[in-house]
């Protein structure tokens, strides 16, 4: 059986999960529906600008592949 400094231990790392997962999920949702929406609106989008670089962009996705980094 687990101490209880163990289990507020353990306790604490779930919660610390849960919110981590709580604000990647709300940060994700806020760029989603609202940042990438805005960028289209105003055209400033990489596409929209026109010097789209692939090996750029290659490298961009490489090093942040959760989408982070745009």
């Amino acid at each position: 059986m687990a101490s209880p400094f163990q289990k507020q231990a353990r306790d604490r790392k779930f919660i610390y999960i849960g919110l981590i997962i709580v604000l990647f999920t709300f940060a994700w949702f806020w760029r989603h529906y609202n940042i990438d929406a805005q960028a289209s609106k105003l055209a400033i989008r990489e596409i929209n600008r026109g010097d789209v670089e692939l090996s750029g962009s290659v490298i961009r996705l490489t090093l942040c592949p959760l989408d982070f980094c745009d």
